[in-house]
Protein backbone atom coordinates (compact mmCIF):
# COMPACT_ATOMS: atom_id res chain seq x y z
CA UNK A 1 0.00 0.00 0.00
CA UNK A 2 1.68 3.39 -0.79
CA UNK A 3 2.01 6.01 1.66
CA UNK A 4 -0.94 8.27 -0.61
CA UNK A 5 -3.09 5.65 0.06
CA UNK A 6 -2.60 4.95 3.61
CA UNK A 7 -3.78 8.56 4.17
CA UNK A 8 -6.36 8.63 2.16
CA UNK A 9 -7.45 5.78 4.32
CA UNK A 10 -6.79 7.63 7.94
CA UNK A 11 -8.24 10.15 6.53
CA UNK A 12 -11.43 8.02 5.77
CA UNK A 13 -11.62 6.75 9.25
CA UNK A 14 -11.02 10.08 11.10
CA UNK A 15 -14.36 11.25 9.13
CA UNK A 16 -16.16 8.68 10.13
CA UNK A 17 -15.26 8.70 13.52
CA UNK A 18 -16.02 12.32 13.99
CA UNK A 19 -19.20 11.31 12.47
CA UNK A 20 -20.20 8.95 14.50
CA UNK A 21 -19.02 11.42 17.89
CA UNK A 22 -21.65 14.29 16.17
CA UNK A 23 -24.57 11.59 15.78
CA UNK A 24 -23.65 10.53 19.91
CA UNK A 25 -23.93 13.96 21.09
CA UNK A 26 -27.28 14.95 18.80
CA UNK A 27 -28.75 11.45 19.80
CA UNK A 28 -28.83 12.31 23.27
CA UNK A 29 -30.48 15.78 23.23
CA UNK A 30 -33.58 15.68 25.27
CA UNK A 31 -33.00 12.94 27.36
CA UNK A 32 -31.88 12.91 30.76
CA UNK A 33 -28.37 11.06 31.95
CA UNK A 34 -29.80 7.76 32.09
CA UNK A 35 -31.30 8.21 28.19
CA UNK A 36 -34.81 7.52 29.32
CA UNK A 37 -37.53 9.84 29.53
CA UNK A 38 -37.91 13.35 29.83
CA UNK A 39 -37.99 14.47 33.28
CA UNK A 40 -40.59 15.69 35.52
CA UNK A 41 -40.62 18.83 37.95
CA UNK A 42 -41.05 15.99 40.69
CA UNK A 43 -38.41 13.64 39.82
CA UNK A 44 -35.47 13.83 41.81
CA UNK A 45 -31.94 11.93 42.36
CA UNK A 46 -32.00 8.45 43.78
CA UNK A 47 -31.59 8.57 47.64
CA UNK A 48 -28.01 7.65 49.48
CA UNK A 49 -27.43 3.52 49.41
CA UNK A 50 -29.04 2.47 52.80
CA UNK A 51 -28.55 -1.16 53.71
CA UNK A 52 -31.79 -1.02 55.82
CA UNK A 53 -34.41 0.18 53.23
CA UNK A 54 -37.13 -2.26 52.62
CA UNK A 55 -39.82 -2.02 49.81
CA UNK A 56 -43.65 -1.15 52.00
CA UNK A 57 -45.81 -3.92 50.91
CA UNK A 58 -48.50 -3.17 48.70
CA UNK A 59 -51.11 -2.78 51.43
CA UNK A 60 -48.88 0.46 52.95
CA UNK A 61 -49.30 1.93 49.95
CA UNK A 62 -52.75 2.60 47.67
CA UNK A 63 -53.12 4.49 44.47
CA UNK A 64 -55.25 7.29 44.56
CA UNK A 65 -58.71 7.16 42.54
CA UNK A 66 -58.19 8.74 38.82
CA UNK A 67 -60.82 11.75 39.70
CA UNK A 68 -58.49 12.57 42.66
CA UNK A 69 -55.63 12.90 41.24
CA UNK A 70 -55.94 16.46 40.27
CA UNK A 71 -56.62 17.33 44.08
CA UNK A 72 -53.79 15.58 45.19
CA UNK A 73 -50.95 16.86 42.72
CA UNK A 74 -52.32 20.90 43.89
CA UNK A 75 -52.19 19.77 47.84
CA UNK A 76 -48.50 18.52 46.60
CA UNK A 77 -47.51 21.69 44.47
CA UNK A 78 -45.21 23.18 47.39
CA UNK A 79 -44.20 20.57 49.72
CA UNK A 80 -42.98 16.29 48.10
CA UNK A 81 -45.44 14.81 51.08
CA UNK A 82 -48.07 15.87 53.70
CA UNK A 83 -49.30 14.00 56.79
CA UNK A 84 -53.13 13.72 55.83
CA UNK A 85 -55.82 11.97 58.12
CA UNK A 86 -57.12 8.45 57.68
CA UNK A 87 -60.76 9.84 56.22
CA UNK A 88 -58.57 12.07 53.83
CA UNK A 89 -56.66 8.89 52.91
CA UNK A 90 -59.97 7.19 52.12
CA UNK A 91 -61.17 10.00 50.13
CA UNK A 92 -57.64 10.20 47.91
CA UNK A 93 -58.08 6.12 47.28
CA UNK A 94 -61.84 5.99 46.29
CA UNK A 95 -62.59 3.48 49.33
CA UNK A 96 -61.62 2.83 53.05
CA UNK A 97 -58.35 2.49 54.09
CA UNK A 98 -58.15 1.11 56.98
CA UNK A 99 -55.01 2.24 58.96
CA UNK A 100 -53.35 0.81 61.81
CA UNK A 101 -53.02 2.31 64.39
CA UNK A 102 -49.40 2.44 64.58
CA UNK A 103 -48.75 4.19 61.37
CA UNK A 104 -49.88 7.60 59.85
CA UNK A 105 -50.82 8.03 56.02
CA UNK A 106 -49.40 10.47 54.11
CA UNK A 107 -50.15 11.81 50.26
CA UNK A 108 -46.34 11.80 48.68
CA UNK A 109 -45.30 12.35 45.22
CA UNK A 110 -44.74 9.98 42.40
CA UNK A 111 -45.15 9.51 38.47
CA UNK A 112 -46.00 7.61 35.67
CA UNK A 113 -45.60 7.42 31.71
CA UNK A 114 -48.77 9.69 30.62
CA UNK A 115 -50.99 6.53 29.50
CA UNK A 116 -49.05 3.85 29.81
CA UNK A 117 -48.29 1.36 32.73
CA UNK A 118 -45.35 1.80 35.39
CA UNK A 119 -44.39 -0.52 38.25
CA UNK A 120 -44.31 1.71 41.26
CA UNK A 121 -42.58 0.41 44.54
CA UNK A 122 -42.15 2.63 47.43
CA UNK A 123 -38.81 2.12 49.49
CA UNK A 124 -38.95 3.29 53.25
CA UNK A 125 -35.62 3.92 54.37
CA UNK A 126 -33.68 6.25 56.98
CA UNK A 127 -33.47 9.00 54.52
CA UNK A 128 -37.10 8.96 53.55
CA UNK A 129 -39.54 7.50 51.70
CA UNK A 130 -38.36 6.90 47.55
CA UNK A 131 -41.08 6.15 44.79
CA UNK A 132 -39.45 4.02 42.20
CA UNK A 133 -40.95 4.00 39.17
CA UNK A 134 -40.33 1.31 36.98
CA UNK A 135 -41.20 1.54 33.24
CA UNK A 136 -40.40 1.05 29.79
CA UNK A 137 -39.29 3.67 27.69
CA UNK A 138 -42.04 6.89 27.15
CA UNK A 139 -42.69 10.26 26.27
CA UNK A 140 -44.38 13.17 29.09
CA UNK A 141 -44.47 12.04 32.66
CA UNK A 142 -46.92 12.78 34.63
CA UNK A 143 -47.58 13.61 38.48
CA UNK A 144 -49.08 10.39 39.85
CA UNK A 145 -49.47 11.01 44.23
CA UNK A 146 -50.00 8.17 45.80
CA UNK A 147 -51.16 7.51 49.62
CA UNK A 148 -49.01 5.19 52.24
CA UNK A 149 -48.94 4.25 55.61
CA UNK A 150 -45.71 4.68 57.60
CA UNK A 151 -44.35 5.72 60.94
CA UNK A 152 -41.89 7.30 61.21
CA UNK A 153 -42.64 10.62 59.54
CA UNK A 154 -40.68 10.73 56.11
CA UNK A 155 -37.20 12.91 56.55
CA UNK A 156 -37.50 13.70 52.64
CA UNK A 157 -39.28 12.41 49.65
CA UNK A 158 -37.70 11.00 46.45
CA UNK A 159 -38.86 10.06 42.86
CA UNK A 160 -37.10 8.39 39.99
CA UNK A 161 -37.89 6.71 37.04
CA UNK A 162 -36.13 3.82 35.94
Amino acid sequence: MSEQERTAGSGAVRAVMAALALLTFVGCGGQDEAGSAPAHPWVTAAPPADEDAVVLPGWLVHPLAPERRAEAVAELADEPYVQISPGTASHYVGRDVGVPAEMRPFLIRAVAPAGALAELAVVQSRNGLWARVRAPAAGALEAAPVVVLVDPTPRDIFVTLE
